[in-house]
């Protein structure tokens, strides 16, 4: 049976009555006493407001690489240590690590849309398009603004049937023609897609654009497309 929170505490209390007190100077190299209440109370706000962090990973927690910096810093100037070690280097953005943050956001699934809408002819050029739009977004990465920019450059229009189609644009609809597919069989339904390759680029602080080598590729989602056969009617008088 788990222990109520107040029996956790009192546990945790017991586990301390052997121990050297924390206050009044007799663990001085363990433990500094400032001896201002208004001290005590700030730091344990702080370590109560950054118990869920973890140092290991900066990309995560750059807030905590900050004041890994700035404490180094502080601890080179009180030693008298050159400038240049007080400068403690910064970790570089890498195009990786700002890739993975796009890749955690999650980029737009893009779905394919044809004319005929929902049904169409065999052997009929079926019109392919999508609504393709650049993606932007904003994110602080090692307590630095990062600016990305993805857009979408290529295309390949999965028809449901085997087939593939690859373009760079991402189509029109009608009167536009410029994707169209022809389906061989009728009397059967298919469910296209548009898989879209991202290229991407960003910026630190409002510093230059950086092209990201690596694109990423979302699958879009399916949708649903009825093959039907055109029968000819005969209509009038031709008696």
């Amino acid at each position: 049976m788990n222990p109520a929170p107040a029996d956790a505490l009192l546990a945790l209390e017991q586990m301390r009555a052997n121990d050297l007190p924390t206050h009044g100077g007799r663990t001085l190299a363990y433990v500094y006493d400032s001896g201002l209440a208004e001290a005590d109370e700030v730091g344990r706000a702080a370590v109560a407001a950054f118990s869920g962090t973890n140092g290991l990973d900066p990309t995560a927690f750059p807030s905590l690489l900050q004041m890994e910096n700035e404490l180094v810093g502080t601890a080179c100037d009180l030693l008298g240590a050159p400038p240049t070690a007080a400068d403690t280097p910064r970790p570089r953005i890498t195009p990786a690590m700002v890739l993975n943050e796009l890749r955690r956001i999650g980029l737009p699934r893009l779905q394919a849309r044809t004319q005929p809408e929902g049904k169409t002819l065999v052997n009929f050029d079926t019109i392919f398009y999508t609504e393709a739009q650049p993606f932007s977004a904003t994110v602080i990465l090692l307590g630095r603004q990062v600016e990305m920019v993805a857009e979408p450059t290529g295309y390949a229009w999965v028809h449901g049937d085997g087939a593939v189609t690859r373009t760079t644009g991402p189509g029109a609809p009608y009167p536009s023609k410029e994707i169209t597919y022809r389906y061989a069989r009728a009397h059967t339904t298919v469910r296209p897609r548009v898989d879209v390759t991202y290229t991407a680029r960003f910026r630190v602080n409002g510093g230059p654009w950086q092209d990201i080598p690596e694109t990423v590729t979302i699958t879009g989602p399916e949708t649903s497309l009825r093959i039907s056969e055109a029968a000819p009617v005969l209509s009038g008088n031709y008696g």
